[in-house]
Formats: structure tokens, sequence, C-alpha cells
């Protein structure tokens, strides 16, 4: 493969770990500050678990679209698979 398909790859990547990370700062304000005020999240436990989650989810995201992308597929073919990771890291959300 050569430079510019990895560029492009890692573009890609790139763009999807700034969504990503996006999605998962507005999740943690839901989280954290609509449904569970300050003294709820120490009792809960469970901001440990939350960032256990979102790592997973921002670092899972970038990784399957370098692994999938390519500028050869056809449009449909690339929309379709990433698509499939959107709704797994939604899911895993």
């Amino acid at each position: 493969m050569n430079k510019s398909a990895w560029r492009f790859r890692l573009r890609a990547a790139a763009w999807h770990g700034l969504a990503s990370l996006g999605l998962a700062l507005l999740s943690a304000l839901l989280v954290f500050i609509l449904w569970y005020p300050a003294p709820y999240r120490v009792v809960s436990g469970g901001a440990d678990l939350f960032l256990l989650l979102i790592t997973v989810d921002v670092l899972l995201g970038p990784l399957l679209t370098l692994a999938v992308f390519d500028m050869r597929k056809p449009v449909a073919e690339l929309a379709r698979d990433l698509s499939v990771i959107a709704v797994i890291q939604l899911a895993a959300l």
C-alpha cells in the first residue's frame, strides 16, 4: 500500500477519533451533570466504569476505521462499513 493510501486511512481514523471524543464528552456531560450530579457520582461508584467504557469506545471506532477504510472501495460499500462501525460504537456506549 502506498503512502497516500495510508495518509487517507490515518486522516479518516483521526476524524473518526475526534467525532468519537466529541460524542464521549457529550455523553459524559449528560451522565455526570444531568443524571448523576456531584454527590451521586461518588456514591454510585460508576465513574471508573464509565471511564473504562468511554476509553474503549473512543479507541475502538478509529482503530476499526483504520482497518476497513480504503479509497478503492465503492462509496456505498465504504459508507456501509463505516455505518456498521458507528452502530457498534453506539451499541457499546
